[in-house]
């Protein structure tokens, strides 16, 4: 049962919502400045400064929106100084982004110093108070228990990129490879694919109209992938033959339990009851396609050293983790709730009009759109790779399809405005 009388203010997650295409904007802007430059290996500055751009302004800066919303309706349990850690946390992560973003782009040490303060602090913030909510519900769903272990893996990721921010602004002596394996497979996996793969188990039978997950895909899936990074991590960092084999066994299951997430999720939307076209639909049935061409790419990986040595390999898979999966399901995501959240703060301030207000303020037609343009960008952006001369068209496709995500997203915002002041 859904605890809508305990949804925070408005303003909580929308602030988040609405701010994140802006960063998706940027990195548009960014590989069309530099082109292929951009896009010619994953130690370049300005694709490491694309990648968070997208990673925490965009796929983060939702994430929090999301589960600050998502606690309070699914667990009817409000992290304290909820208003304030919103507002600390939307402050600290747009800053934060603009700042790291700038620092590794163009090399200036302060400004990662910036960066690592207000994200370390942000980050610390946000996860204590949503830890405090989590220990205080009395649920024990397969979701809260996913929410906890994202979290913990939200911890490891942003401590490790702290090291790596210190490596690279003041010469900290550490593997820098090692080190950056481990930041992307915990922000990928463990953060981003563990809270999406929780939350999906509520709001994909709730707004596609698909049949429940497995009950033993919801119990086993998170945690067992969770287990697998930490095995990962322990194996890699033990200097003995036997770990390596544990090291590329936890990294070859981790990489099929991607797979079986993204079959079972687009088997369940084939047999959704509502038949008619969804925007959500299409941005999820990219999601998981790229959720699983990033997975047999890496499986590929592991039986053709070659292909794990390419240039073209991180940027491969950076690229349909960050663009294809996170940033195609986030979408998805964001055409139900921020509707439903307009629709139902406005039934507390206006009953009468609330569904009037709302209704076809973002239509289907104008959604679908943008995910058939955002599916074309991540296409381009994937075949740049490959072809040099395509990665300017891809971040105009790029920026344009986060331009349209925040133009849809608007009317909505414009809506609960005006409804205020009728």
């Amino acid at each position: 049962m859904l605890a809508y009388h305990q949804a925070p203010p408005y303003w909580v997650p929308m602030r988040f919502f609405i701010t994140a295409p802006l960063f998706a904007v940027l990195a548009g802007l960014a590989l069309v400045v530099y082109g292929s430059d951009a896009l010619a290996q994953r130690w370049d500055p300005v694709t490491i400064a694309m990648a968070h751009l997208l990673a925490i302004g965009f796929l983060a800066m939702t994430m929090f929106g999301a589960l600050l919303q998502l606690v309070c309706v699914l667990l009817a349990v409000r992290p304290p100084w909820l208003a304030l850690v919103a507002a600390i946390g939307h402050g600290t992560l747009s800053a934060g982004t603009l700042a790291l973003a700038a620092g590794l782009a163009f090399g200036v040490p302060w400004l990662m110093h910036v960066a690592q303060a207000l994200l370390a602090s942000g980050v610390a913030v946000f996860i204590a108070s949503v830890a405090v909510a989590l220990a205080r519900s009395d649920a024990r769903t397969p979701t809260l228990r996913g929410i906890a272990l994202a979290l913990i893996a939200l911890a490891f990721t942003a401590a490790i990129g702290m090291v790596l921010a210190q490596a690279l602004s003041q010469g900290l002596e550490v593997p820098l490879i090692k080190f950056t394996g481990l930041h992307a497979g915990w922000g990928i996996a463990g953060w981003t694919f563990a809270l999406v793969a929780s939350v999906a188990y509520q709001v994909v039978p709730l707004f596609q109209f698909t049949p429940p997950f497995p009950a033993w895909m919801q119990r086993a899936l998170v945690p067992g992938v969770f287990a697998t990074l930490l095995g990962w991590t322990i194996a890699g960092s033990v200097d003995a033959p036997f770990a390596a084999y544990v090291a590329g066994a936890c990294e070859v299951f981790a990489a099929l339990a991607l797979i079986v997430f993204a079959a079972t999720t687009f088997g369940l939307q084939r047999r959704r009851r509502r038949r008619a076209p969804d925007a959500t639909l299409e941005f999820w049935a990219l999601g998981t396609a790229s959720l699983a061409a990033s997975s047999l790419a890496f499986l590929c990986a592991q039986v053709w050293p070659e292909w794990r040595e390419h240039a073209a390999y991180p940027l491969l898979l950076g690229t349909l983790m960050l663009a294809g999966f996170g940033m195609s399901v986030v979408c998805g995501m964001l055409y139900k709730i921020a509707p439903f959240l307009t629709w139902l703060h406005l039934q507390r301030t206006a009953p009468g009009r609330a569904a009037s207000r709302t209704r076809g303020v973002v239509p289907d037609k104008t959604a679908r759109r943008h995910a058939r343009v955002h599916g074309v960008a991540v296409g381009v952006l994937v075949a740049a790779i490959a072809v040099p001369a395509l990665a300017r068209p891809a971040g105009i496709l790029f920026a344009v399809s986060a331009v349209l995500l925040a133009a849809n997203l608007y009317p909505l915002v414009k809506a609960y405005r005006a409804a205020q002041f009728a």
